[in-house]
Parts: structure tokens; sequence; C-alpha cells
């Protein structure tokens, strides 16, 4: 599965839900996947979408923060970050690009 597109605005991530979490911090994120969407709701001050592709498939994924009120969040803060999708293949879409793009997740995927 290739990584397509990173926070472009016609990635649609209606109907994604909470799948599973990735702990790490949001400068790693930002290393890996580029700056984050700031202060897209209130209940969400950092977030990326993701759209993967291959031949047969297309998957969109979101990492964001959830309900995480203390704005402050340090950049080099450990936090476990929460991982949307419409199915559960988001999930896996998302560790297979962190660590293909060198990311260093601080704890691994639990329901892949």
């Amino acid at each position: 599965m290739k990584l397509k597109a990173i926070n472009e605005p016609f990635i649609d991530v209606n109907g994604t839900s909470l799948c599973d979490y990735i702990t790490t911090t949001k400068r790693e994120l930002t290393r890996v996947f580029g700056e984050p969407m700031d202060n897209w709701g209130d209940k969400v001050n950092f977030e990326w979408t993701l759209l993967f592709e291959d031949e047969t498939d297309t998957i969109v994924a979101t990492i964001y923060d959830w309900k995480n009120y203390d704005y402050r969040l340090g950049d080099d803060e450990v936090y476990e970050w929460h991982i949307g999708g419409r199915r559960q293949a988001a999930v896996k879409a998302v560790y297979e690009a962190f660590a293909k793009r060198g990311g260093q997740p601080t704890k691994e995927v639990t329901n892949a």
C-alpha cells in the first residue's frame, strides 16, 4: 500500500472513526508526515489525514489527538495518538508508512 497524499483537501475523512492508537511524539509524527493541520475542531488540535492506494484498494486514515484540551502539548511529549479509519486496514497502513519513513513509535500497535 503506497502513501499517496497527506493533508490534502480532497481526502474525504467522513465516516472515519477510532481504530487504534500510535504512541509517539508530535515531533516524530511531524518529521515523518509533515506539519499537522492545527486546531481542526473543538475536540481535535492536531490532525494528519492520509490517503493510501494500490492497484486494488484505497484506504483513508487519520492521526489525531482527541479531547486533549491542553493546547500546549509539547513537541517531545509522548502521547497516545488516535488512528482513525473506515476499517482496521487503516491501522496497518499507518504503521507501515510510519516505519517506511523512519518513524520510531514508543509502543507497538495493539490491534492490527
